[in-house]
């Protein structure tokens, strides 16, 4: 038998599971999408709407407009996208190109951890049997319901196959395709950039470390670290050179809390063996995003190998020079890094002097780099063992150990595996074809008229993890569709890297209509956004503000009543304000008018402060009144500042009524914010109080003013007489300029 047919069998065994597991989705890719929730749909999205309308390769507009995004922030596969934009079926079919792109990743990576073990020098039928064991139980599997570019099977098998290739020739060929392959995969997924990049780069320093103790200097570990060095760089440079979004986020939060640990590792989140293995190792948690179980099969070839090893002490001669040696050095170092180490573990101050770590808020993901590492050389030892059957004439034994290995990698991947099927194929392509009747039927009314974007409500703006505002998935999903069938880009956006000023100005947009937008300088005059309403309610939706009962705005007449709204409060006519307001608030509203002699003074508080604002007593709400409370808020990053506004029963019972925090509010002014506590009275209670209080991460300082009370239907003037001239200084609480 040819030798080389078990990487075929290897290749065709994968390609059967795949038929048996995806038959459907293989007979018709572009009918089903893999997740139908969360990031699931937007990655589709981001994906979709840039292969078949984005002229340019940089800058994504199917988000966030007017501003849109750069491509290398969206998820939605940077690299892929630049090819398919060239191919009308990828256009066409999108999302079942990037189905199958998923799904044979499988296939390719059965045929790179194959040849990866054979560079090891496996022999090939347990590198066949590698190659289905680890593909079988991989990591990535479950990102196909979410996370689709971090899917990809094949991306750190190849890695460490061109690492060995380039160890065991020396060629600078090898060494010049991992470097290039480093930065590409930036251009995947920035996390799969990192990952390879911290490979050659741990290994790098670890082979520095050990020639060192022998006195020796290799230019090997040199250009190993320089690889590693190279690629992160490049990419940082790259977005220097092409991002032109202002003042995007320094970190992403989550880093400390999305970490692996050693449950993650050695104890597996599925049947058949949850139970015993937590039994042996007790769990004190399990992270989904640090998740990297290596197998019961790889920890008993470790057990008997240690074993073997501890009983034949004297007979071991160290051998400095494995390259094995080095490769598990540099996982476990990654691996380390996957929980959070130093920064975890009392040195969290560290993180102030390397901030592009943060960007990476789920480093559990690292992980992955160890699991393919540890399992390959699990099977580094079992070849070891076959070898020396084959020798003594045990054949039949030589051939059953990695089949019993096998058998044990597949039962414990089969309800993985199962699962994620099954997962996969509930949802229906509604993205690209098929729409729903509720888009179908707003489909026809935009098709009468161009928009130049869509909003739907309710609205959804998760622009950062500092300045946000959420709706359900399910609404999410609705404006997904209807903007990729429309081909009509939404204002509303999910891209959590987004620049922190476009985001500010895009949800200060929902303001009032007696507040200045500062998104005017962007948008045509002209211009015509789709609102859709597909929430099942017509009136003002959350806590921002649209013209009651409208299914468009136009820019036109949003600039002509923002400058007679103006006009009205510069002479103070309130009947005008009364009559241009009448579509945003209810018709029956009633006017308040304040008179203030002193300007607004800021009281400073420290990040950690409890401050009472106000007092009530029970009797002061009517009941079932619905209120709204606002306090504004200064700091000099104030989107960094975690506080709370609530309001709290304090007689008979202390107890909170109602909370809200700073980032759930969008009434962001460079270094200011109103934060916005809306409320229907409370039915029982006699003793009421109003606090802001620094939570529980909140490290910075700021100041506070002007707390109102009012009723929601109520509109509140605060009138200047300071000066000779009396003036409207605030409406409500927003600032009149």
């Amino acid at each position: 038998m040819d030798k080389k047919i078990w990487g075929w069998i290897a290749v065709g065994a994968g390609l059967l599971a795949l038929l048996v597991l995806y038959g459907p989705v293989l007979k018709s890719p572009n009918s089903f999408m893999f997740g139908a929730d969360g990031d699931a749909v937007k990655n589709y999205f981001a994906y979709a709407w840039h292969v078949r309308y984005d002229n340019d390769w940089i800058h994504f507009g199917g988000t966030n407009y007017p501003y849109g995004d750069h491509v290398c922030y969206t998820d939605g596969h940077p690299i892929v996208s630049l090819i398919l934009q060239n191919f009308e079926w990828a256009k066409h079919y999108p999302v079942g190109t990037l189905n199958l792109l998923m799904l044979f990743s499988q296939i390719v990576g059965i045929g790179v951890v194959y040849l990866l073990l054979t560079e090891l020098g496996i022999k090939r039928y347990i590198a066949c049997l590698g190659g289905l064991s680890m593909v079988w139980l991989q990591p990535n599997m479950f990102r196909m319901l979410g996370h689709l570019s971090l899917s990809y099977v094949w991306v750190i098998p190849l890695a460490l196959y061109l690492f060995v290739k380039y160890w065991n020739s020396l060629k600078p060929a090898w060494l010049v395709a991992l470097q290039v392959y480093c930065i590409a995969l930036f251009f995947l997924h920035p996390y799969y950039g990192m990952m390879i990049s911290l490979l050659p780069f741990c290994v790098g320093i670890t082979d520095w470390v050990i020639e060192a103790l022998k006195r020796n200097f290799l230019m090997r570990s040199v250009y190993l670290i320089s690889v590693g060095i190279i690629a992160p760089l490049f990419y940082l440079v790259f977005l220097k050179l092409t991002d032109t979004h202002p003042q995007r986020p320094d970190k992403a939060l989550g880093f400390l809390l999305n970490a692996s640990s050693i449950d993650d590792i050695l104890v597996p989140s599925l049947p058949p063996f949850k139970h015993l293995m937590s039994q042996v190792i007790k769990v004190e948690r399990q992270n989904w995003e640090g998740s990297a179980y290596i197998g019961i099969a790889t920890m008993l070839i470790l057990l008997v190998f240690s074993i073997i090893q501890i009983v034949n002490y004297k007979k071991i001669r160290f051998n400095a020079n494995s390259m094995l040696m080095r490769l598990l050095c540099g996982g476990g170092i990654i691996l380390l890094f996957s929980f959070g180490f130093p920064f975890k573990y009392g040195y969290e101050n560290w993180l102030k002097h390397v901030p592009f770590i943060e960007q990476f808020r789920a480093p559990g993901r690292f992980a992955w780099v160890f699991f393919f590492i540890i399992v390959s050389f699990a099977f580094s030892i079992l070849n070891t063992w076959c070898v020396q059957l084959h020798r003594h004439k045990k054949t039949m034994l030589a051939y059953l150990l990695p089949m019993m290995v096998f058998g044990l990698f597949f039962t414990e991947g089969y309800i993985a595996q199962t699962g994620t099927a099954e997962k996969a194929q509930k949802n229906l392509n509604t993205l690209t074809e098929n729409p729903r009747y509720i888009v179908h039927e707003n489909l026809k009314k935009i098709k009468e008229q161009q928009f130049a974007a869509i909003v739907p409500v309710p609205f959804f703006l998760y622009g950062t993890d500092y300045l946000f505002l959420t709706s359900n998935y399910h609404e999410q999903k609705y404006a997904y569709e209807l903007a990729f069938q429309s081909g009509t880009p939404l204002m509303a956006s999910a891209n959590p890297r987004a620049s922190l000023v476009e985001t500010g100005k895009i949800l200060n947009f929902f303001s009032p209509p007696f507040v200045n937008k500062q998104i005017f300088d962007r948008i045509e005059t002209t211009d015509k956004f789709y609102v859709f309403n597909h929430s099942g309610n017509s009136d003002i939706q959350h806590n921002y503000y649209l013209p009651r009962n409208k299914s468009s705005l136009s820019m036109q007449a949003e600039i002509s009543l923002y400058a007679s709204l103006n006009n009205a409060i510069k002479n103070l006519d309130t009947l005008k304000l009364r009559e241009l307001l009448s579509d945003y608030y209810q018709t029956n509203f009633s006017l308040r008018i304040q008179f203030t002699k002193s300007k607004l003074q800021a009281i400073k508080a420290k990040a950690n402060q409890i401050i009472g604002l106000d007092s009530c007593m029970g009797k002061e709400f009517s009941r079932n009144e619905s209120y709204e409370a606002s306090v504004l808020l200064y700091a000099p990053e104030i989107h960094k500042a975690s506080i709370e506004f609530l309001l709290e029963q304090t007689k008979p019972d202390a107890k909170v009524i109602k909370q809200t925090t700073l980032y759930e509010t969008f009434n962001y002014y460079g270094d200011s914010a109103m934060c916005r506590l809306c409320f229907v009275a409370p039915d029982s209670g006699t003793g009421f109080r109003f606090i802001l209080k620094g939570m529980r991460d909140n490290a910075v300082n700021f100041s506070y003013a002007n707390f109102l009370l009012r009723k929601k239907d109520e509109l509140v003037i605060e009138i200047d007489t300071t000066s000779s001239i009396k003036r409207i200084s605030r409406i409500n609480n927003y600032q009149i300029p």
